[in-house]
């Protein structure tokens, strides 16, 4: 699983492996906090045929939170 915490950039290398990963393992989604700039999930997306979630990871309400994700997800 690749967690970016912090913002930052890829080279054409680490795209690379970064998309032959999300191939390998057929991921279909990808989850991103709400509000944030989304162009590296946007491009994955479009190279795998994929849907970009966006959640508010730090919003109080985790039901709702929980809810929105399963729902995102089974929508595909």
């Amino acid at each position: 699983m690749f967690i970016i915490k912090k913002p930052k950039y890829l080279n054409a290398k680490e795209v690379a492996v970064l998309t032959k990963f999300i191939r390998k393992e057929s991921i279909r989604h990808i989850v991103i906090p709400k509000n944030s700039k989304y162009l590296l999930a946007q491009s994955l997306g479009s190279h795998i045929n994929g849907k970009i979630i966006e959640i508010d990871i730090y919003n109080g309400n985790w039901k709702s939170n929980l809810y929105k994700l399963v729902r995102g997800l089974s929508n595909y």
